[in-house]
């Protein structure tokens, strides 16, 4: 196969050169921490310290060459709306759950008298009028699903020029 622009033969799929221009690591640190010491005078005895600290870590990391990153698929239209609306969900119900289980939380950090409070009560329309939105906003992405998936159908067939970056679907793939 070769680039119909330049005729080059070093043409590869659009998704291997994403794949390979895409590293993804994950780093564990772990450690300890021991210390120990003596305080006091003679008069009044000496007290002996010792303490010990641990630590665990994981980090992942993805990283992506810039030819990498202008060859990346589609982005799903639907999967931010529906993260926002799941930790909405999480928020509130977790509101809820503090509230039954811990009413004077709301007096104190608020300054309302609870579930029914001026405050408490802002915040929870103010829960359900993003929720009412992120539903909003998934129902249009989900409309636009067809059309994703008509570009993420084209990237998949799509080919690279190693020469002159030309982007192509092939004839005969098309």
């Amino acid at each position: 196969m070769q680039c119909p622009k330049c005729q080059y033969t070093n043409v590869q799929l659009c998704s291997v050169a994403y794949d390979q221009g895409t590293v993804t690591a994950t780093t564990t640190t772990k450690g300890q921490t021991n210390s120990q010491g003596t305080a006091g005078d003679q008069g009044h005895g000496i007290v002996r310290v010792q303490a010990q600290h641990s630590h665990h870590g994981e980090q992942t990391t993805v990283s992506r060459t810039a030819f990498a990153a202008q060859l990346a698929p589609p982005v799903n239209p639907i999967v931010l709306p529906l993260e926002v609306l799941g930790c909405l969900l999480v928020f509130l119900v977790a509101i809820i759950a503090l509230n039954s289980i811990a009413p004077g939380l709301f007096r104190a950090v608020l300054g309302t008298p609870g579930w029914n409070g001026p405050g408490f009560q802002g915040l929870e329309h103010l829960t359900w009028a993003v929720i009412v939105a992120s539903v909003v906003w998934a129902f249009f992405g989900f409309k636009k699903l067809p059309i994703h998936r008509e570009k993420l159908i084209r990237w998949r067939k799509s080919w690279i020029c190693g020469a002159c970056g030309n982007q192509f679907v092939p004839e005969s793939v098309g």
